[in-house]
């Protein structure tokens, strides 16, 4: 990451905590990884991994730890050969897979939009701004 990125990051992931109450609850083992964990104000959590993936933990008393993935999808099609009734078959199949996200800035930017985007966020207001009347 050059210096203008990591400047930007910086400054993302500042308004990130400061205005948006977001809290980095990275552990010393994931950021030994290459992992930055976030908890918004309600307790989501969100994970960013330097393989380019993006997850959401949610604990869960009936299912344990569940995770779930947040990176844009896109549709692929693939296929394969098979040896059927003594003639070979193509088998066209459609998959949607995930898209990583290589760049530090990239993941953080994606996390904040989808986090200001589901409501999982929103800019704290200055109460000490209200106007006061003697």
């Amino acid at each position: 990451m050059d210096t203008t990125q990591k400047l930007d990051y910086e400054k993302l992931l500042n308004t990130m905590i400061n205005d948006y109450s977001v809290k980095d609850v990275t552990n010393e083992r994931q950021r030994k990884n290459g992992t930055t964990a976030f908890e918004t104000a309600s307790g989501e959590r969100f994970q960013i991994y330097k393989s380019g993936y993006i997850r959401r933990t949610i604990n869960s008393y009936s299912s344990g730890k569940l995770v779930y993935q947040i990176n844009p999808t896109m549709k692929s099609n693939g296929g394969y050969i098979i040896f059927s009734h003594g003639k070979l078959k193509k088998i066209i199949t459609e998959n949607t897979i995930r898209l990583k996200i290589y760049n530090d800035l990239a993941r953080l930017t994606y996390l904040f939009n989808f986090l200001v985007k589901n409501k999982y966020i929103e800019k704290q207001t200055n109460k000490l701004d209200a106007e006061i009347k003697i």
